[in-house]
């Protein structure tokens, strides 16, 4: 197994994982093996980095608890495997930071909040009603709902509304 060791001009070179534990000289050169491995290949290390992988990736799309998504995987990976596997609190710290690598750059005014793509969406549904930030106006306002609660809206006769949720 190699990880990336540096982009060169005309190709990436990859070390073995091992070459500092076992001293192995295995380069990869894009599709060029320069040495061959001088240590058997550990399958459990191959299962516990694509759990890893798993995780970072189900991490960026999905809503699931941290302790939810570490669940998922661990118990898809073999039980020999799981040794090879970091605590749980380091995995959970994983997917936190894979998370915030996700998030936009937080606004230091409201004009310069954006909320598009997966930011306006609710549940895969669009949730912002309006946001009339283009309008160059001095106050902004965003509504955010869905289609089916405008519907429900509109089939009620009285509205409350707590004075907590205004702002200015």
């Amino acid at each position: 197994m190699y990880t990336k060791h540096k982009d060169c001009k005309q190709f990436i070179r990859w070390k073995c994982v091992k070459s500092s534990s076992f001293k192995c000289p295995a380069v990869l050169k894009v599709l060029s093996i320069h040495h061959e491995h001088n240590h058997a290949a550990d399958q459990n290390n191959i299962e516990a980095v694509k759990s890893k992988a798993e995780i970072k990736e189900i991490a960026k799309f999905s809503g699931s608890t941290p302790g939810q998504i570490f669940n998922e995987v661990i118990n898809k990976i073999p039980k020999q495997a799981l040794m090879k596997i970091p605590t749980e609190e380091s995995i959970k710290r994983t997917i936190q930071m894979q998370r915030s690598g996700n998030n936009p750059v937080e606004p230091t005014d409201i004009n310069d909040l954006i909320i598009e793509g997966e930011w306006s969406l609710w549940n895969s549904q669009s949730f912002l009603l309006y946001d009339n930030k283009s309008e160059n106006t001095n106050e902004r306002i965003i509504m955010f709902g869905t289609d089916n609660m405008i519907h429900l809206l509109s089939q009620s006769k009285e509205w409350y509304m707590e004075e907590s949720l205004i702002s200015s």
